[in-house]
């Protein structure tokens, strides 16, 4: 099931696989945890806006741990298609 996922992405997106993702991937998504958390403690000790925050907070969180479980354990394949076409 799993196999026929990943082969009808590769036909649909056609994901470019390079070398440099990998480092890419990680980089971007190690510095989106460190923002992501450095705005979730500020928020939590200095309450200085609406809870409503707290949602981009854990969007923008969660997809950043996603790209670095990705970037650190992933295929090569799974690193260019969450990158996209770049």
């Amino acid at each position: 099931m799993f196999k026929r996922i990943e082969n009808f992405l590769r036909k649909t997106y056609k994901p470019q696989e390079a070398p440099w993702k990998r480092k890419a991937l990680f980089f971007i998504s190690l510095s989106l945890v460190i923002v992501s958390g450095t705005v979730a403690f500020t928020q939590h000790y200095d309450h200085w806006t609406n809870d409503k925050v707290w949602i981009v907070i854990a969007f923008f969180g969660l997809i950043s741990l996603i790209g670095l479980y990705i970037s650190i354990f992933a295929k090569d394949f799974w690193v260019a298609l969450f990158l996209g076409k770049i």
